[in-house]
């Protein structure tokens, strides 16, 4: 409000917000308000490997929600497990906590899991995988005919989970557990090989990919390594098409 004084009276003018104005004051607050709660909300993660290809490749940049696993948001959501088959998780590795992998959710607490000639059963029943990629034509005794005698790889918690849960030729997945794949099933380090995912490792669940890196191979073998790979040269090789993808959910069909 602007007052403009004469010797005879006061005069008012009200000047108004251009509406170009008005739109950017908003478009910033909505943008320092999703910067503040994505902090608490959500956390960014960089693909590392090739086991959970296509869905997420080396060189994704995913952002994770990490409240619908944890806390008491948890409780409101499917009777308390919140986790469902066909998640796809960002968890902490548990041979190694300090280290952080994804896979994608098969077996939740109850259920009972079983591959033969590279097919999951699910209590019994065939499982519909369209994102899972094969690309080992030859089969392997342990990976494709799950569970079976451990070969070397398989760790010392993969080894207590063959040894103890085991019924029937399936394993069957005990409270407050996970068991889980990769999506590049030949090629994947899993529960196959290092047990149940414990439902406090999870971490959350992957929303989106918000950047995508073609890898240089500048990296570790095998593997993405954001400090090497990010340079001035990172732009150029920036995969446009998988920017703003969705990383969602596949309903295993038995819910």
């Amino acid at each position: 409000m602007l007052s403009l004084l004469s010797s005879s009276s006061t005069v008012s003018v009200t000047t108004q917000p251009s509406q170009a104005s008005y739109a950017r004051s908003k478009w910033v607050c909505s943008f320092c308000l999703l910067v503040l709660g994505a902090h608490a909300v959500v956390k960014p993660y960089v693909s590392p490997s090739g086991s959970m290809e296509q869905t997420l490749l080396p060189g994704d940049y995913v952002l994770v929600d990490r409240v619908s696993t944890t806390g008491p948001a948890a409780e409101l959501l499917t009777a308390g497990e919140s986790v469902r088959r066909g998640d796809v998780i960002l968890f902490r590795y548990p041979p190694d906590p300090a280290q952080v992998y994804i896979k994608r959710v098969i077996g939740i607490p109850g259920d009972r899991v079983r591959i033969v000639e590279k097919q999951v059963y699910l209590n019994g029943t065939p499982v519909d995988e369209p994102y899972a990629v094969h690309r080992d034509a030859a089969s392997d005794s342990y990976r494709d005919f799950f569970p079976a005698l451990p070969p070397a790889s398989v760790t010392r918690e993969g080894r207590a989970m063959l040894a103890s849960h085991v019924e029937n030729a399936e394993i069957v997945v005990p409270p407050g557990m996970y068991f889980t794949l990769g999506d590049n099933r030949d090629y994947s380090l899993d529960s196959r090989y290092w047990g149940f995912v414990p439902r406090e490792a999870v971490i959350g669940k992957p929303l989106l990919i918000y950047w995508s890196v073609a890898p240089s191979g500048e990296g570790s073998a095998g593997r993405f390594d954001p400090q090497a790979e990010l340079s001035a040269g990172s732009l150029a090789r920036t995969r446009w098409e998988r920017i703003l993808r969705i990383v969602g959910r596949y309903p295993l069909g038995l819910e």
